[in-house]
């Protein structure tokens, strides 16, 4: 053979080589998940698994505030419905992953009678680049495109790929510690049956406090604030496609306490803007507009300024089950 054809076979065997040797120590592997995050993995496996069972009555959906504020199972028993809550939300999120994520998975597996979006001020904010950096992850995920059936002739050549192949579904990893090393965030959003996610739980007995590592994170979603025209149409779609399918929509914005309105570049007038604004979409959409913020105290109430303890959990899931039995009756399914 010309030493071109050797080349290529060295080239061939060291693949293979690789790819038996990435299967016999495959147990040992880092657990890998194709949607991009690992709180959308699992959020996902949860309400597949609660599919099976009948699905909900009633889901949650909104930011990592919805994930600490609303226990789905206490909402499933207070509401009487038959059947259970689930939360949906994901954190920092915008209402353009939330209608993809709402519309085109939870809505068609669970098959709920209501659905509660409880929204921050973040979730109007057009420089929020935690959520646009969350939406672009969960949209150039191969879980996504294997479940659209959307992407480009090469994406799915590698997705495919990457389901026959060890050494594709780890070539980001090869060579190096964290190809052995669990991602730690797996662990973090793991789930209960109904969406309730493991980190979120911190926040149930952590006393009143404005971590820095927090601080960083509200910085980047309420980024240069304004109210952007295409998140506020992606909440009236949201509504729209909840009321096409029979779903009863609720808006609901998720209270905070006063140490929440200075991280905003023009304080509370960053706030009445987005409460307007989100008011005016439930009015010409449609839907009902739930405000229980003074309904809640500091110290009672928050783990810190925009999340709930498990007091306010409590509370807040307790208010909005006395909303839905009061504004919303089950639907004919």
């Amino acid at each position: 053979m010309h030493a071109v054809e050797w080349v290529v076979v060295a080239l061939v065997g060291a693949l293979l080589l690789v790819e038996f040797a990435l299967r016999a120590i495959a147990s040992r592997l880092r657990p890998l998940t194709t949607w991009g995050s690992w709180e959308v993995h699992n959020k996902l496996v949860a309400a597949q698994k609660l599919a099976k069972e009948g699905g909900a009555s009633i889901v949650v959906i909104g930011t990592s505030a919805v994930n600490a504020c609303v226990d789905p199972g206490l909402l499933g028993k207070l509401s009487k419905r038959g059947r259970p809550a689930f939360n949906a939300a994901l954190n920092g999120s915008s209402p353009q992953q939330l209608e993809q994520w709402t519309l085109r998975v939870i809505l068609p597996l669970l098959k709920p009678d209501v659905v509660v979006y409880g929204l921050d001020s973040s979730q109007v904010n057009e420089g929020n680049v935690l959520a646009r950096r969350n939406d672009a992850l969960m949209r150039g995920s191969q879980g996504w495109g294997e479940h659209t059936g959307r992407g480009r002739l090469l994406d799915r050549f590698v997705w495919w790929a990457s389901n026959h192949s060890y050494l594709v579904r780890y070539r980001r990893f090869l060579f190096r510690r964290a190809l052995f090393q669990q991602d730690r965030l797996q662990r973090a959003t793991s789930c209960r049956a109904l969406g309730l996610l493991r980190w979120a739980m911190v926040f149930r007995y952590r006393g009143y406090t404005i971590k820095t590592r927090q601080m960083r994170a509200w910085k980047e979603a309420l980024n240069e604030y304004a109210i952007g025209s295409e998140w506020v149409a992606a909440i009236g779609r949201i509504v729209d496609g909840l009321k096409a399918a029979g779903v009863t929509p609720i808006i609901a914005p998720i209270p905070y306490t006063d140490d929440w309105i200075p991280f905003h570049p023009r304080g509370a007038e960053d706030l009445e803007s987005w409460k307007r604004a989100i008011r005016e979409v439930a009015s010409e959409h449609g839907s009902a507009f739930v405000d229980l913020r003074d309904r809640f105290s500091v110290a009672e109430h928050f783990a810190d300024p925009v999340h709930s303890n498990g007091e306010g959990q409590t509370r807040f899931t307790t208010l909005i089950a006395d909303e839905i039995a009061a504004l919303a009756s089950p639907a004919a399914r």
